[in-house]
């Protein structure tokens, strides 16, 4: 398992027979009952197996809230692999796709955790490539119901054929031309890189296409993320309602479940209208962020 890339104990594994089972430190078993749809299990090496990437993703369903669902549903599809607070890898290959794991959950209804996994993917994209993308996109396509903003599934890493250059748009709308770029300062820095993207602007806007430019900082702060997608919505048409305090609450639990530099401190006895987030002061400096502590 090491030898394939396995990083983290205990290893998971599956067995069918109970006689098989044991358990040790660096093993947690699992009795799989059935049933074995076809395409299920994947041969590894001469004597190991794993499952499947949609049976996988639907044993994951259990006990898992709807936002990591999506999360996870992005990084299979996608060309990143995610760790608790970066993206660990980056170009790599899909495991799967949306469709793939779409048509599984619907062929096997009864299979366990395949609802669940329908109802997530409705909120999902093939080709994010970063976490940073992934959890954007799954905070602003949501349903408001579930603390999102309720925008449809954008292209992710969309390849659009300028003049004289190719450019990947992160978060693209191609109904209404409109797109999302995210800005690391880990990655995008100099002088150099700042014309760059000032070119590729210039040149998207001529040919009718509006990129918004999203710092980690925008995506740290509630307001700043929220007039985005506001924007967003207005040009694709859709009608922007005001926020109750109950969506706040359960926005708080979404950037908490996705965003690994959110802690989110509210409880259903929470007195305030506005929910109370904590913001980690080891990530980035909070008074850039925030000039509120909600």
């Amino acid at each position: 398992l090491r030898s394939l890339g396995a990083r983290t104990e205990p290893y998971d594994i599956v067995y069918t027979d109970p006689k098989l089972r044991h358990q040790k430190i660096r093993l947690a078993a699992h009795r799989w009952n059935g049933p074995y749809p076809d395409g299920s299990v994947v041969r590894f090496s001469r004597s190991l197996y794993g499952c499947s990437a949609p049976v996988l993703y639907c044993q994951l369903q259990r006990g898992a809230p709807l936002a990591r669902s999506v999360l996870l549903a992005y990084e299979l599809c996608g060309t990143y692999a995610g760790g608790e607070n970066s993206t660990l890898g980056s170009g790599l290959e899909a495991v799967t796709t949306v469709d793939a794991l779409r048509s599984f959950a619907e062929a096997h209804p009864d299979f366990s955790g395949a609802r669940k996994a329908l109802k997530a993917l409705a909120f999902v994209g093939n080709g994010a490539a970063s976490a940073m993308e992934a959890g954007a996109s799954t905070v602003i396509c949501l349903p408001v119901r579930y603390g999102g903003f309720g925008l449809p599934v954008p292209a992710l890493n969309f390849r659009m054929d300028l003049e004289n250059r190719t450019i990947f748009i992160d978060l693209f709308w191609p109904d209404a031309r409109i797109g999302i770029e995210y800005d690391s300062r880990t990655w995008h820095a100099g002088q150099h890189k700042f014309e760059q993207d000032s070119q590729r602007r210039n040149m998207s806007r001529a040919a009718g296409i509006e990129l918004i430019t999203v710092t980690k900082p925008e995506v740290q702060s509630v307001q700043a993320f929220e007039d985005i997608a506001g924007y967003i919505a207005k040009r694709l048409g859709i009608r922007v309602r005001k926020k109750s305090a109950e969506f706040y609450e359960k926005h708080a639990k979404v950037r908490a479940e996705v965003f690994p530099f959110w802690r989110n401190e509210a409880s259903s006895q929470m007195k305030d209208a506005d929910p109370v987030i904590e913001y980690d002061p080891a990530d980035e400096d909070a008074g850039h962020v925030f000039g509120a502590s909600t």
